[in-house]
């Protein structure tokens, strides 16, 4: 194939030679195959690239990186509907492109055949279709250089007019609430009439911010000159036919501690207030602007023009590029972007539209190819490309557990009942498992530990009947209940979360150590509603207010329906049995965690931070009575015919002959005995009661 009269730039002999016109069978009313071989001999399209050919460094983006290993590779073509998962092929309109792939050598002309070839690809697709081909649904397109707010606007109207109830967000009253005219630049008081847009990014650098409460004055103008991610913002803002906005930075006080806490407090309802939420996810400071705004240059797609064929790479799916860049690594855009109902999410490449409901980007055909589009129920058919808050807004229990539901069934609560255990079990795991992922974010100042995920914390109060609340980060529900087993039982598998082997752990010491909130790492937790059984073995739960008086934690907890902060509970009061240095046992000369037992029972230890390098300073520093290991409790798993049980070890250090602090946890595992009897890996006749005052 010459293609010289298309492209200046150069092109090997064997792409010249490719076929591409035998893609029309595939995109035929009615092909004749689902798959191609363009190529038989494909390993020049592996990484690393051996020559500048366009074609070949187009093509090295579709080869499957997880087969690079593998023997002799061939390229072919693909149906995009069948493979991307960005497309429906049952929808209807739906129009076909053909998508090419870098494989190993299939023993087929099958997609089943293909080995490695799987829908999901973060680098994006690379598709090829004849010149002239009209635009449509689910159909590549080239990218524009500049922001399209028209299909934006489209996108939000969609949302706003077909989609469900949560879409909306919160319609609540914000006190105090202060917002950007993007008109005047000034910064002005809200009244009840005005909606809003906001902005979650990568602060950089912190400066001093000047005060901008000033009572006598009815507003106060932006500084001059504005940064350019705020200057770009509020250019979108006004695009889309908005004129508020609120940032962080402008609109609170940032030295009136008073209106900082009530603005931290309300996070949810700013958010979840919100029209939209900008989300800068490709710069790293307010100083570098919005890709496709004003001078801000989008990055340059791949697209190579051929005698009567255009292949174009649709650029990395905007979701993995989201996470890659600096805004996902952040403690407070964790929160920002889990309270947005609906996320404009700015990349190096494109636009990424996100709602409860669909997700859209630039780089296919969309909303604007459907005939109406307010009768199509987008949350079971579409999907433009992976959820970006997927894994943690897509709530995976049932909405009874979380809306009341379950007191609208049975019109009360008790606590022993199945389905009350259930609702806990699920609601314990939804907040911890939010926990989670917000731990593997960074934060600047270890003393916002708790506020950067107070407004997730408020969401779940907010949104659940009866409350999910917390102990400085720990869920339990307000059940009204004093019943001191139940809260126990919960109250001690919340104390059960433990730090991941890949993380790097630091104390804050402006928390107590028994909460996730007290240390800096990622960390991993029970899922009580997958137990067979959970077994509490700690007793005597009492929790120490800041004033040093001591209540029992079930009247502490839930007497009251808020939850109790840093400021309330400064100690955790539980008799626990310890477990001594003698029942721990290293094998042979080894001095390695993998070989140690502890009463006869082997640790798991696969990704768990472990309390020391080594077993034996583990042990010197038990038998010195410097530390204590504690059993918190037996977790059984499996099924009735094997049953498997960890046994979660609480380690702590000694301040005192009272007082300890959490260092660690150790997880001995086994299969005796039966969750259903009350079995424990431990025979309490060797182990002692005692009681710890954790700080």
């Amino acid at each position: 194939m010459d293609v010289s009269a298309t492209t200046s730039e150069f092109i090997c002999d064997a792409c010249r030679n490719i076929d591409f016109s035998k893609v029309l069978e595939l995109t035929s009313g009615t092909p004749s195959a689902k798959s191609l071989v363009l190529d038989a001999d494909g390993s020049r399209f592996i990484p690393p690239l051996q020559t500048d050919c366009i074609v070949c460094r187009i093509l090295s983006t579709c080869c499957r990186q997880e087969s690079t290993t593998l023997g002799r590779f061939e390229l072919r073509a693909v149906s995009f509907l069948e493979n991307c998962l960005w497309a429906d092929r049952w929808f209807k309109g739906a129009q076909e492109s053909a998508m090419l792939v870098v494989t190993p050598k299939a023993s087929g002309n099958d997609e089943k055949d293909i080995p490695m070839l799987s829908r999901g690809n973060d680098a994006g697709y690379v598709v090829i279709y004849p010149n002239g081909t009209v635009p449509g649904l689910f159909r590549p397109r080239i990218v524009s250089e500049s922001f399209d707010s028209e299909r934006t606007r489209k996108w939000l109207q969609n949302c706003k007019d077909c989609h469900r109830t949560d879409c909306r967000g919160s319609s609540q009253t914000v006190a105090a609430l202060k917002l950007i005219d993007c008109e005047t630049l000034e910064v002005v008081p809200a009244t009840a009439s005005m909606t809003w847009v906001t902005l979650s990014y990568v602060w950089g650098q912190r400066k001093e911010v000047v005060s901008n409460n000033h009572p006598s004055l009815p507003s106060l103008q932006l500084p001059s000159p504005i940064p350019r991610l705020i200057s770009d913002t509020i250019a979108v803002v006004k695009s889309l036919g908005y004129r508020y906005l609120w940032v962080d930075k402008y609109c609170i006080d940032q030295q009136n501690k008073s209106e900082k806490i009530d603005h931290i407090s309300n996070m949810d309802l700013i958010y979840g207030g919100a029209e939209v939420t900008i989300i800068a996810a490709s710069g790293t400071s307010e100083n570098q602007g919005l890709p496709g705004i004003g001078a801000t240059k989008r990055s340059k797609q791949q697209v190579v023009e051929l005698p009567g064929f255009t292949i174009l790479s649709t650029g990395p799916d905007p979701t993995a590029s989201i996470a890659e860049s600096k805004w996902w690594t952040r403690g407070w855009t964790f929160q920002e972007a889990f309270l947005s109902p609906r996320k404009l999410v700015f990349t190096e490449h494109q636009t990424y539209f996100e709602c409860l409901e669909v997700s859209w980007n630039e780089s296919i055909g969309g909303l604007e190819f459907i005939e109406n589009p307010e009768q199509v129920d987008f949350n079971r058919f579409w999907k433009a490309s992976g959820f970006l808050m997927n894994p943690y807004t897509g709530r995976t229990i049932p909405r009874k557990y979380w809306d009341g539901g379950y007191l609208k069934e049975c019109g009360t609560l008790h606590v022993e009942s199945h389905e009350t255990q259930k609702m806990l079990q699920h609601r314990h795991h939804e907040l911890l498992k939010l926990a989670e992922k917000y731990c593997s974010r960074e934060l600047t100042l270890d003393s916002d530990s708790l506020n950067a995920f107070l407004g997730v914390l408020q969401f779940l109060e907010r949104n659940s009947l009866p409350p999910t609340l917390h102990l400085c980060g720990l869920p339990y529900v307000a059940l009204g209940s004093t019943d001191d087993e139940a809260v126990g039982m919960y109250l001690t598998a919340s104390l059960c979360w433990y730090h991941l082997a890949s993380s790097s752990v630091r104390r804050r010491r402006e928390f107590p150590s028994w909460t996730w909130a007290g240390w800096a790492g990622s960390i991993t937790s029970i899922r009580l509603y997958e137990a067979q059984h959970w077994i509490p073995r700690a007793r005597e739960i009492l929790l120490e207010d800041k004033g040093g008086q001591i209540h029992p934690a079930a009247q502490y907890l839930q007497t009251s329906r808020q939850s109790r902060g840093p400021d309330s509970a400064s100690a955790v009061i539980l008799t626990a049995l310890e477990v001594p240095a003698t029942l721990f046992f290293t094998a042979g000369d080894t001095d390695s965690w993998s070989d140690c037992t502890v009463a006869g029972h082997s640790l798991f230890v696969e990704g768990v931070q472990l309390p020391t390098t080594t077993p034996s300073v583990f042990l010197e520093r038990i038998k010195t009575k410097a530390w204590s290991c504690l059993l918190l409790g037996d977790y059984w798993s499996g099924n009735s015919s094997k049953e498997e049980c960890r046994s979660f070890l609480l380690v702590v250090e000694w301040e005192d002959s009272e007082t300890a602090t959490r260092v660690g946890m150790l997880l001995a595992q086994g299969c005796e005995g039966s969750g259903n009897d009350g079995d424990s890996l431990f025979d309490e006749s060797n182990l002692g009661w005692i009681q710890v005052r954790l700080v």
